[in-house]
């Protein structure tokens, strides 16, 4: 195995292992191909709300999952400072989308082509699983619009924010059946979730819509 293989694969599995600790997600297999366009999503993870390690500065509650999500993409594509504040960064990039920084105004998925585009980057709609899975492979990010009630249910408190809803997130890679995802509600860092559970996600009010972001 290569040793970008290996990291990747190392990767999966401890991220699989943190599902199997909360009674969620399968082992991976190590054969499928394993796709992360922007190698490990901790690199580029933060929260959209107040977090010790992921976003000290923000505050308690938001809806900031939009231009949070894209935040991770900036930081993916290293097209903002490594080092940069979260919490700044974040609504800088509100800014961009809106023209505006009500932390709890609702986001679309119009606003994040718009600031991804500002940001200089390259963003087009997908608005299928499988559309997404093709954005994944040609080595682009994807922020999804859906519903996190489809993988969040059971999960712990002190593991997620409980939310039902709409709600952007940042897909950041895949293997087999199984997608990475960066949740800005996440208390814990990137999660692993099933290709049904992506689905369903996707599905709410059907939607069916994300961004592609790529340089």
């Amino acid at each position: 195995m290569s040793p970008d293989r290996q990291q990747g694969f190392d990767l999966l599995e401890r991220l699989a292992a943190r599902h199997r600790a909360v009674g969620q997600g399968p082992n991976f297999d190590g054969v499928s191909r394993i796709v992360l366009p922007a190698g490990d999503p901790e690199r580029f993870f933060l929260t959209q709300v107040r977090h010790p390690r992921y976003n000290p500065d923000a505050p308690s509650s938001t809806a900031n999952c939009g231009p949070a999500s894209l935040a991770m993409a900036l930081l993916a594509l290293h097209r903002v400072p490594a080092g940069v504040n979260r919490q700044t960064l974040v609504m800088q990039v509100r800014q961009v989308m809106t023209d505006r920084l009500d932390a709890n105004e609702l986001t679309s998925e119009e606003d994040i082509r718009r600031g991804a585009e500002a940001a200089g980057l390259k963003a087009r709609f997908v608005e299928s699983l499988q559309a997404v899975e093709g954005a994944l492979q040609s080595g682009e990010l994807v922020v999804l619009a859906g519903n996190p009630a489809s993988y969040n249910q059971g999960m712990p408190r002190d593991q997620i924010v409980p939310f039902d809803g709409g709600h952007f997130v940042l897909v950041a890679g895949m293997q087999g059946g199984r997608f990475v995802i960066s949740d800005p509600y996440s208390m814990v860092g990137p999660l692993t979730v099933s290709r049904e559970q992506l689905a369903e996600f996707m599905a709410y009010r059907q939607w069916h819509i994300g961004v592609a972001v790529k340089p």
